[in-house]
């Protein structure tokens, strides 16, 4: 990740790549007139040295959707990365990468895949449903509100949305 900004007018930037030969490819990096706006640059590493071709192509293509889904930063990336054939295993380690990259980079100053609070996401709607012996309810949620509501009496699967009682962030 070369991480910075070029005149502070346009805000954070970020480059996301990745390479076999860090040597060679950030003497390049530092060459480019393109990719002159970075100061800082942050390396995720295999200490045991397993990442393969398409663990790293996985996580670039995921990391370059995940700052762009957040907006917080632009990229400067030329592409949207290709997100290559991953076995689920190799996936799901590759999440496992992701999360805790995303956690040391922002403790690092570098919240790149989190996005600004405030911003402009949709403010969807997500029931969930319990049904477990003799409980049988369900919730929806909203940006700042809940609503709780019981399954009906006749038994039917058709659980909706209540406005009986409704619990807010502040209690």
């Amino acid at each position: 990740f070369l991480c910075g900004n070029a005149d502070g007018a346009d805000g954070p930037k970020v480059y996301i790549g990745q390479t076999g030969n860090l040597k060679q490819r950030l003497t390049k990096h530092n060459k480019s007139e393109e990719k002159d706006f970075w100061d800082r640059v942050l390396i995720v590493l295999s200490r045991t040295n397993s990442l393969t071709q398409t663990h790293a192509l996985f996580l670039e293509w995921h990391c370059l959707q995940a700052v762009r889904a957040a907006g917080r930063y632009s990229d400067e990336n030329g592409n949207s990365g290709t997100r290559p054939h991953t076995p689920r295993p190799l996936e799901a380690d590759c999440l496992e990468i992701f999360d805790t990259a995303s956690t040391l980079l922002a403790t690092l100053g570098q919240p790149l895949f989190l996005p600004l609070s405030g911003s402009n996401q949709p403010n969807e709607q997500q029931i969930y449903y319990c049904r477990k012996s003799e409980a049988d309810a369900g919730a929806s949620t909203r940006k700042k509100a809940s609503s709780f509501s019981k399954a009906p009496a006749d038994g039917s699967n058709r659980w909706r949305p209540s406005k009986a009682r409704v619990l807010t962030r502040n209690g």
